[in-house]
């Protein structure tokens, strides 16, 4: 008979986790091991929490990492937004080879992502602090992650071990690197924040200040206005 209460031990130390800013990869791990020890226990309603915190990737990778994830896999394309090859991947079924379905996703999805990664190196070029870490959430070797700060805000994106070639001027850290770790935010919010960025770049320096660009984030235009 399984052990349903346990929803109840589990989805308050969560939120109380969330409210409290512990950083997400803390969050991974301290929920990890909650998870293990009520599942010791004979939890069997993990799904029911999990519903509950799909918008916070850290809780939705603890709960993946101890093998529960929603029938419908929402769960996958709510940790792996910003990455359509590994979210595709989490969905094969045991009747598909692996190493042939990932030929097929390099094959489709392998152009496009080559592109978004000259776009995010060039943002890299203009941004300072950027930072390369191995990337803990997934299990293929070789992938990274990008951390830049754009208008004082953290933006993170995945890097493909294919494309890291692009990046060899940005500074290479450990995944325990202060500057490599994930603050919580979702792939929604990261792009409003650039969104918001860019608004703001526009009106205060327009297109005709090219890439005068300062340390300051300012262009000389913008500044002499």
């Amino acid at each position: 008979m399984g052990w349903s209460s346990a929803n109840r031990i589990f989805d308050p130390i969560a939120r109380a986790l969330q409210d409290a800013h512990v950083p997400a990869e803390s969050r991974r791990k301290i929920l990890g091991d909650l998870i293990d020890g009520l599942q010791d226990g004979d939890w069997d309603t993990e799904d029911e929490s999990l519903e509950g915190f799909l918008d916070d990737p850290a809780v939705v990778l603890a709960f993946a990492d101890h093998g529960v994830h929603l029938s419908d896999r929402r769960c996958c394309r709510a940790s792996l937004a910003d990455d359509p090859r590994a979210q595709l991947l989490s969905m094969r079924s045991d009747e598909v080879d692996e190493a042939e379905m990932v030929r097929a996703l390099d094959a489709f999805v392998g152009a496009p992502y080559r592109e978004r990664a000259h776009l995010l190196a060039l943002l890299a070029a203009m941004t300072s602090g950027a930072v390369l870490a191995p990337a803990p959430d997934v299990d293929e070797p070789g992938w990274q992650i990008l951390f830049l700060t754009i208008g004082d805000q953290q933006c993170s994106w995945h890097i493909a071990p294919a494309d890291i070639d692009l990046f060899a001027f940005v500074e290479h850290v450990p995944a325990i690197d202060p500057r490599a770790q994930w603050n919580g935010h979702t792939t929604d919010e990261k792009y409003e924040r650039i969104a918001e960025h860019t608004a703001e770049l526009a009106q205060h320096c327009g297109p005709e200040c090219a890439e005068m660009h300062t340390e300051t984030g300012r262009c000389e235009i913008a500044r002499n206005r």
